[in-house]
């Protein structure tokens, strides 16, 4: 049994389809941990009509904001059920992934489980997937929760044990970043379980990329100087992470904060970032060959790729929203003939 802990605030009309989507995923024993912080539309009402459905409880809070570790504490809290996953009010959970996710936490009972998770983009029905896919795919079934440096820090990927985890709450609640607690996890957990299979979809957002880079930047100056190489390696995944979620029109704000990841390093390991085989390696290869005029454009050709890739979903969805469209309603030649034979009675 599982609840899902997420927190609310104006979330529109399409928060409707997603409570719809997440209760044909829901079991029996399982429960939504709703935490709403004052909004001023219909969500409160939708969460209540959900709540007489589906198992729901609604915390509503006067703050007008809530960071993830507050809110994963409180689910820790308050849960009931033996394991408790934090969801984006808008997330989409894939039915037959979690029914499989279910089936490995009762078979292995494991402290922590992490499972795979990509993007969705204007349509549900078509995920893109992380940067992170290829270490997702070579991932064993159990390892140390260590491996977790090597992915992008996302809190909504983790399934906690509730009894394990709930002494620990406080400790998460005093995270205000998803990396922070992203880290907090990662220093306090011990064995994880991986479910290498897209389970979760997250809304597609793009970020600023600057607490992220220097949050890297700060784990790996705390590091001995001999275990900075292998951080940085492990670490590059979340540079990549940065480059692929940064607007097109933040790209100086990005390559700024790149270059001052590189400073703080020795330059010993500069070429460690230049080599790396993802985005942010590509970027700093542009860098050291063309400046920052070169790294920016490198960039902007890669944001512009994104862009048609998201186009190419658009235009996928608009296509089969015309399909259906057809398929439900009449062709004209029958409302001619329906007009013709109304006319003649």
């Amino acid at each position: 049994m599982l609840s899902f802990v997420m927190t609310t605030r104006n979330e529109g009309v399409a928060f409707q389809n997603s409570l719809e989507a997440l209760a044909q995923v829901m079991q029996k024993g399982d429960r939504v941990i709703a935490i709403d912080t004052g909004s001023s539309d219909d969500t409160p009402q939708r969460l209540a009509a959900f709540s007489e459905d589906v198992a729901c409880d609604v915390i509503c809070l006067e703050s007008s904001s809530l960071h993830s570790g507050r809110a994963l504490a409180l689910g820790l809290e308050y849960a009931q059920t033996p394991y408790v996953m934090l969801l984006g009010a808008l997330d989409r959970l894939h039915k037959e992934r979690t029914e499989r996710l279910r089936q490995a936490l009762k078979e292995v009972s494991p402290d922590l489980a992490l499972v795979d998770s990509g993007w969705w983009y204007a349509d549900a029905s078509y995920a893109l997937p992380r940067v992170d896919v290829a270490q997702i795919a070579t991932l064993p079934a159990h390892g140390p929760v260590s491996v977790l440096y090597r992915l992008c820090p996302e809190p909504r990927r983790l399934v906690l044990a509730r009894d394990v985890w709930r002494p620990q709450r406080m400790a998460l609640a005093g995270e205000d970043t998803v990396h922070a607690l992203y880290e907090r996890v990662i220093e306090q957990g011990d064995r994880c379980l991986f479910l290498q299979e897209q389970a979760v979809l997250h809304p597609y957002t793009t970020t600023d990329p600057v607490p992220l880079l220097e949050a890297l930047s700060a784990r790996l100056t705390a590091l001995p100087l001999g275990a900075q190489e292998a951080g940085l390696r492990a670490g590059m995944i979340w540079a990549d992470d940065s480059v692929a979620r940064t607007a097109a029109d933040q790209g100086t704000v990005l390559i700024e904060a790149l270059e001052a990841l590189s400073k703080c390093l020795p330059r010993r390991l500069h070429w460690v970032m230049q080599a790396h085989d993802g985005p942010a390696g590509i970027v700093m290869r542009a860098r050291k060959s063309g400046g920052q005029q070169g790294a920016l454009l490198c960039f902007v050709q890669m944001a512009l790729a994104s862009q048609q890739q998201h186009n190419r979903l658009l235009v996928a969805q608009l296509e089969r929203l015309q399909k259906e469209r057809h398929a439900a309603l009449p062709l004209p030649p029958y409302l001619q003939a329906l007009y013709d034979r109304a006319r003649g009675l």
